[in-house]
């Protein structure tokens, strides 16, 4: 909140004064207020409006002597208000809210004095009466800018990043270069992933503030995650040049680098947050990102720690701290500190979706899938939200109505919770299902679905919808009750006589179709190198037969000596192809990846390895799965340790090759 100036009487020499004041010129402002006080010492006015040329240059001691003597000598309201701006600027927190509290008591109609009255609070870490003095403010004065960024902030902080918002773009429609409030507005924005618009404000905010390095720091962010490495680089670095002795500027830095997979200079940068400041909780938040990306969970944790204890009730901190406990397979740490995080901020979209990763992973279903709603929410989510103009299906009646059902996230969770349409479909729903084009053949085939669409085709009429994977919520699902008939998709016949002949005439021997390598994100451990295999090689009886659709040159060239291996891959076209294939396997060895969901749904014989930090669906510690009843987990002892897998895999496939 800046300082109140306002004309108090009419003596000519002030007015002259206080013109030259307003218009910015402090130094000849600063000399005509000695010239009153020349002739006149105590003049509180005088006195009132030095102390604040002291504030605004940045000599608060001073600011606070000058204004302490204009309050003594009864300058008036402003004066208290501004001697408590001052107060709080000196980090004297406790004197400004008692002395602003007295201002707005004597004078309850004083904006200015409302929101200075915010800022202290906010300050405070008392967020609930901040949100009080502001909106006061702003009832008072609905332009009063400065308390309508302030309202911002505590909305933001309070986890209603809609108000937060809301409130930043009227503040930009009445000024439109606060770069305050164009730097917090790009921020939300960049976490609501409306990248174009954030870069665009960030900018705007640059240019007018060229040695803004929070700007900077934000514009780098936005613009690494739109892509633009080497804009995001240099932005990163411009933050740091103008504020190299701010922890944040390297911060921000070390997440652009985090972003364009540079590990090292990441980890360098964050490490140098912390030398300048230790205490510099974000600093840790960020290493341990960093650690997490590097594979190195219990420095992740270690980090995340460091941080709850400099400060044990930062929501950040320990969401993230929470979801690092999960990661590490300690699903019951994560489950408490994130139920304490939501105990104080019940909005905290982050901590509802870890909350709802560790009910799951830990096999609490229901209580899972109910904190899994908050996925739209979370920055960190993949699939953007949709927006319809028909309800949502809550669980009400659906007998008769036409309900969308809308696939998200990767092919594999669209063939994992498939099987929910045909429940859906028995309530006596008309299913429209809307699913990318490569499963569309496989959709079509499922009992109850009457039309499938590929994405971004024009959707014919229906009364609701539903995101595919709110359906285990909208049933209940529980470990018990998951619907797990198998097989509930189908490959095209005629597709399945093709491949029957295809594979009938491959080498004799057990026929194990084989996929050894996930997408590099968001998850690159979901890989197990091909030459890894190679203690498979000396398994008699066994023909491989790669289904690896991605699969690099160096990956086929590096096959293992001796693997009796047959790439078909480029046969198949779609999910439909790679079904009626499967389906003529004797076994199908994959890794977590679609094709292994595929497996699972076709009721087919399926060995899917798993890394150390399996993902949630495949739970803790167990060979087998609630979800596929002829599925069978390989999980690693350790992180990248695919020797002992391979080995397991080695002798339970001997077994069956020597029955």
């Amino acid at each position: 909140m800046g300082e109140t100036l306002t004309p108090p009487d009419q003596n000519s020499d002030l007015q002259q004064a206080l013109a030259l004041h307003q218009a910015g010129n402090l130094q000849q402002a600063e000399t005509a207020y000695r010239r009153i006080l020349a002739i006149d010492a105590n003049h509180p006015q005088a006195i009132h409006y030095l102390g604040v040329i002291a504030l605004q240059v940045g000599k608060t001691e001073v600011a606070i002597a000058l204004l302490e003597r204009s309050v003594q000598l009864n300058a008036g309201a402003e004066a208290a208000g501004n001697l408590g701006v001052a107060y709080r600027r000196a980090g004297r927190f406790a004197d400004a809210k008692h002395l602003l509290r007295q201002v707005v008591t004597a004078v309850p109609q004083f904006a200015d004095a409302w929101a200075n009255l915010a800022e202290t609070l906010y300050a405070m870490s008392d967020l609930t009466n901040a949100r009080v003095a502001a909106n006061k403010a702003i009832s008072i004065n609905p332009n009063q800018i400065t308390a309508m960024h302030q309202l911002a902030s505590i909305a933001q902080q309070l986890g209603d990043s809609d108000q937060a918002i809301d409130t930043l773009e009227r503040v930009i429609i009445l000024q439109p270069n606060h770069v305050p409030a164009l730097t917090q507005l790009g921020l939300l924005l960049r976490q609501r992933k409306s990248l174009e618009r954030s870069i665009r404000l960030l900018k705007h905010a640059v240019q007018l503030a060229p040695d803004h390095a929070e700007a900077f720091g934000h514009l780098a962010l936005s613009l690494a995650q739109k892509g633009d490495q080497s804009g995001a680089v240099a932005a990163g670095i411009r933050a740091v040049e103008i504020a190299p002795l701010i922890p944040n500027a390297h911060t921000a830095l070390a997440e652009v680098y985090l972003l364009a997979g540079k590990l090292d200079d990441a980890e360098q940068c964050a490490r140098r947050a912390l030398a300048i400041d230790p205490r510099f909780v974000h600093g840790w938040g960020v290493l341990s990102l960093v650690l997490d990306k590097k594979d190195n969970i219990k420095g992740m944790v270690q980090s995340l720690e460091s941080a709850v204890a400099l400060a044990p009730d930062h929501r950040d901190a320990m969401s993230n701290l929470g979801r690092a406990y999960s990661r590490d397979r300690q699903d019951e740490k994560a489950i408490s500190i994130l139920q304490r995080v939501l105990t104080q901020h019940p909005n905290h979209a982050e901590a509802h979706g870890s909350l709802a990763f560790a009910y799951l992973a830990s096999g609490d279903l229901k209580r899972g899938f109910e904190e899994y709603e908050w996925r739209w929410h979370c920055e960190s989510f993949t699939t953007a939200p949709r927006e319809f103009d028909r309800p949502l299906w809550q669980g009400s009646d659906p007998s008769g109505r036409t309900i969308l059902v809308h696939a998200e996230q990767g092919y594999g969770d669209v063939i994992q919770f498939a099987r929910y349409l045909p429940m859906l479909a028995a309530l006596g729903a008309r299913i429209i299902v809307e699913c990318p084009l490569p499963l569309r053949d496989l959709i079509e085939r499922i009992s109850g679905v009457v039309k499938v669409l590929p994405n971004g085709l024009k959707l014919p009429d229906f009364d609701l919808h539903l995101p595919l994977m709110s359906l285990p919520r909208a049933f209940g699902s529980t470990l018990e009750s998951i619907p797990n008939q198998v097989p509930y998709l189908h490959a095209d016949p005629s597709k399945i006589v093709h491949f029957s002949e295809r594979v009938a005439q491959l080498p004799r021997g057990l026929k194990v179709g084989l996929m050894w390598a996930g997408n590099r994100k968001p998850d690159p451990k979901r890989t197990c190198p091909l030459i890894e295999l190679a203690p498979l090689a000396d398994v008699g009886g066994v023909h491989f037969i790669s289904l690896q659709k991605d699969s690099v040159a160096e990956d086929l060239v590096s096959v293992p000596h001796g693997l009796a291996f047959t790439d078909l891959a480029p046969e198949l076209k779609n999910f439909s192809d790679t079904a009626a294939l499967i389906g003529q396997l004797d076994l199908l060895l994959t890794i977590d990846t679609a094709c292994a969901h595929l497996g699972g749904a076709l009721g087919a014989k399926t060995w899917t390895l798993l890394p150390y930090m399996a993902d949630w669906r495949w739970l803790r510690d167990r060979s087998d799965t609630p979800w596929y009843p002829t599925m069978r987990l390989f999980r690693q002892p350790r992180p990248d340790n695919w020797s002992s897998v391979i080995l397991e895999v080695r002798e339970v496939l001997m077994r069956i090759v020597n029955q």
